[in-house]
């Protein structure tokens, strides 16, 4: 992977995936069409659906549908390819640029391992991308519109373009990412991905599946209003609806997977649209933000944290903010301050705000 050039960048820190070798999940063919940004949530997808049990390529191929987060920048790849074009004077273009740049081919390549012909979608809504393909997911089979769904996102945002573009606005932080914490400063990018593998419960239990969590309720919104200024009233009517859809007490619910991107605005919005909707149960919630371990996945994060949500609810243990320092005044909530904490979870509200306006909230329960 290229080296971001620290001369000219501010933020040198992001979490990349070490020692990462393609050719270990590629061959020479896929690796002309899928470059890291696909290559990611296709290795996510595999081990989903192995981990499923599920032979998709026995099931009806229209009864399947695949949907993923994910953003049309390429990243190094791209750049690379400005690089020759305008540095060396080479005029010619990979003949499969097209299809990068329309990322179907991360669709298209799950599809064709697992003989799935029905719905395919890349949901391209900044950073809640991921879990509005999950939600989205979630609705088709709530609705009878598929059987089976294979959901959530992949991102690498390591282009020096897109860095300098994320600098510019003031998002990163120039050493940590810290949740929450008086201290916060930005976040920090990262890379990585997050599949869902989902079904009806009835289809579950009928095969004697190995049930992770239970999908409940889900809402989307758009702010309509700034682009980048979160809407505290968005975020809370967006709750609400999630909640209302789940059709639980707030009473029942106990951890809330925080969107916690630490930047000074977002992490003090989404505390109050939390204390707005639960009210004085705020003070009972467990919430952490994972963007301090793996940094913001941004088109994919929803997926990523999704997966940590869920591990916490089979587990038993909450993950923890990192890198939390003192308390904010105006985030004044329990954070699961550096340190994992054992809890038996009955149910879980999952964030995700984007740039945009764009809104998702997944809710979802212990499953015994």
């Amino acid at each position: 992977m290229t080296t971001l050039p620290h001369d000219q960048i501010k933020c040198r820190y992001g979490a990349e995936i070490k020692g990462y070798d393609p050719q270990q999940h590629f061959t020479a063919s896929q690796l002309t069409v899928y470059w890291r940004n696909s290559q990611l949530p296709i290795i996510a997808a595999r081990e989903a659906i192995a981990d499923s049990g599920i032979d998709f390529k026995t099931k009806d191929p229209f009864e399947s549908g695949i949907l993923m987060g994910s953003t049309s920048t390429q990243g190094v790849e791209e750049e690379d390819f400005f690089k020759r074009y305008y540095e060396t004077g080479s005029k010619r273009v990979h003949p499969l640029t097209l299809v990068h740049h329309m990322r179907g081919g991360l669709i298209h390549e799950i599809a064709s391992e697992y003989n799935i012909h029905g719905p395919g979608f890349i949901m391209d809504s900044a950073c809640s991308s991921a879990l509005l393909a999950i939600g989205e997911a979630f609705q088709m089979i709530r609705y009878g519109r598929l059987n089976y769904a294979i959901a959530g996102g992949g991102e690498c945002p390591f282009g020096i373009t897109h860095w300098k573009a994320w600098e510019q606005i003031g998002a990163l932080s120039p050493d940590m990412c810290r949740p929450f914490s008086k201290e916060r400063n930005g976040t920090i990018l990262g890379e990585g991905a997050g599949v869902f593998v989902l079904e009806s419960l009835d289809s579950a239990k009928k095969r004697s599946a190995k049930i992770y969590a239970e999908v409940l309720g889900f809402a989307s919104s758009r702010d309509a209003e700034d682009l980048t200024r979160p809407s505290l009233e968005r975020i809370t009517q967006t709750i609400e609806l999630c909640l209302k859809d789940a059709k639980l007490s707030k009473a029942e619910y106990d951890y809330i997977s925080a969107h916690g991107s630490g930047t000074l605005l977002n992490d003090v919005v989404e505390t109050k649209a939390i204390k707005r909707v639960f009210g004085s149960h705020a003070e009972n919630l467990a919430i952490s933000s994972t963007k301090a371990m793996h940094g913001h996945l941004e088109f994919a994060t929803g997926a990523l944290e999704l997966v940590g949500a869920v591990l916490a609810i089979k587990e038993g243990v909450l993950p923890p903010t990192l890198n939390y320092l003192s308390a904010d005044p105006d985030c004044d909530l329990d954070y699961v301050p550096n340190h994992a904490r054992e809890k038996k979870i009955k149910a879980v509200l999952k964030n995700s705000f984007g740039f945009g306006g764009a809104n998702a909230v997944l809710s979802l329960k212990n499953y015994s």
